[in-house]
This record gives structure tokens, C-alpha cells and sequence, in this order.
């Protein structure tokens, strides 16, 4: 029944959303300025640190919705009515997982 069963590290995965954390913070700093080869470099560090975190086994239902809001994060941002399924989603995953999440934001 585990066959195929990748164990996934929680200190790795909270080093992995702290990079990425961090370079989406840097891009947001750069937006709107006119440092043209800062922003495409920080813009590649962000989507490197987002595909090592999105390629990482979530550790729990906490990093699953973690995943789904960098995943979906324009979508989720749109009053598109297309978007309240994803958001269903989001909240079944809350629900399951007991409540609020912590350390994500909607």
C-alpha cells in the first residue's frame, strides 16, 4: 500500500516556502521600478524557489493549500465567478484540516 510512498520533509519544506516567501517579497520591492535587470533576475529566482517548493511533497493539508494559492494566486485575486470553485476547494481543505490555516494567506 506505500508502494511508490515519498516521505515528505517538513524542514526542508518550510526552508523551501521561506526562499520563496522571501523572493516574492523582493519582486513585489522591485514592481513599478525601473531596474529592469533586478527585477527579471529576482523574477527568476522567485519562479526557481516556487518550482523547488510546488516539485516537494506537501507535508501535510496546511502545504496542499499553501500549493493551490501560489498555483491559483491570480485567480484567486479575480472576482470572476469562474474563481468560486477554487475557492470551495480552498475551504473544504480548511475544513478538513480543522479550521484556519496558518501562515497562509487568502
Amino acid at each position: 500500500m506505500t508502494d511508490g510512498y515519498v516521505k515528505a520533509d517538513r524542514a526542508e519544506w518550510e526552508q523551501d516556502m521561506a526562499g520563496y516567501q522571501s523572493a516574492k517579497a523582493a519582486v513585489g520591492e522591485l514592481q513599478g521600478s525601473d531596474q529592469g535587470l533586478s527585477v527579471n533576475a529576482t523574477s527568476e529566482r522567485l519562479f526557481k524557489s516556487m518550482g523547488k517548493l510546488l516539485d516537494q511533497p506537501a507535508p501535510d493539508i496546511a502545504a496542499v493549500i499553501a500549493k493551490l494559492f501560489i498555483v491559483w494566486a491570480d485567480d484567486l485575486e479575480s472576482d470572476s465567478p469562474g474563481c468560486d470553485m477554487q475557492r470551495i476547494i480552498i475551504g473544504d481543505l480548511r475544513r478538513i484540516a480543522g479550521g484556519d490555516v496558518v501562515g497562509i494567506q487568502t
